[in-house]
């Protein structure tokens, strides 16, 4: 684009919505299909990644995968899949809110230890951060999380700075998401525990 590139356009159309809220969807269309290209993507922003020549049908695909489907308001509005997570623990809602009191316990330590890391320039530091991050958002089903903090994993081997600070940055934007679903998650469960007769 003559003034600012996807990434850019990206990044700042994320920004804007870290305080406006929101989530406009975004779909890399690019010429582009080396190595990390599509990590690359995922840290700015995007939801997902086609390569040029266009196929029509991959396209109508790629943008059927991120219409919301009977969810009450946009999809983004839920970062983890609480009925995926709930079937593999054979519908035990106890269980389920241990696990996200684990995760909201332990991945700020993690936030903490990639935010050192990104200020030491410490690769190494950040990609196995990034590793444990990706499996416990897994975990969780909290997709968009796993793919960015999978996004800087790749990102920490091989991109160059500005393309690891943008990783970074999408990851700590990723984990506030999921932290203040996962919250209200515990306080619906609670106010339901508390109405029990």
């Amino acid at each position: 684009m003559p003034v600012m590139g996807g990434i850019e356009a990206t990044m700042s159309i994320r920004e804007r919505e870290l305080a406006r809220g929101g989530h406009l969807r975004i779909i890399a269309m690019t010429a582009h299909a080396t190595i990390g290209d599509r990590e690359r993507c995922v840290a700015a922003g995007m939801d997902d990644y086609l390569t040029k020549p266009i196929d029509s049908q991959r396209l109508y695909a790629a943008v059927e995968r991120l219409m919301p489907v009977d969810v009450p308001g946009p999809a983004e509005s839920v970062p983890f899949n609480r009925a995926d997570v709930l079937r593999r623990l054979d519908g035990d809602e106890d269980l389920l809110a241990e696990i996200i009191r684990l995760f909201l316990d332990d991945s700020p330590e993690l936030i903490g230890v990639m935010r050192v890391a990104a200020e030491a320039r410490d690769r190494k530091a950040l990609r196995t951060a990034a590793h444990r991050l990706k499996g416990a958002a897994a975990n969780l089903a909290a997709t968009s999380l796993a793919e960015a903090a999978r996004a800087l994993e790749v990102l920490s081997e091989g991109g160059d700075g500005a393309e690891v600070e943008r990783g970074w940055r999408r990851v700590q934007w990723e984990t506030e998401r999921v932290h203040d679903v996962l919250r209200r998650e515990l306080a619906r469960a609670g106010e339901s525990t508390r109405t029990e007769p």
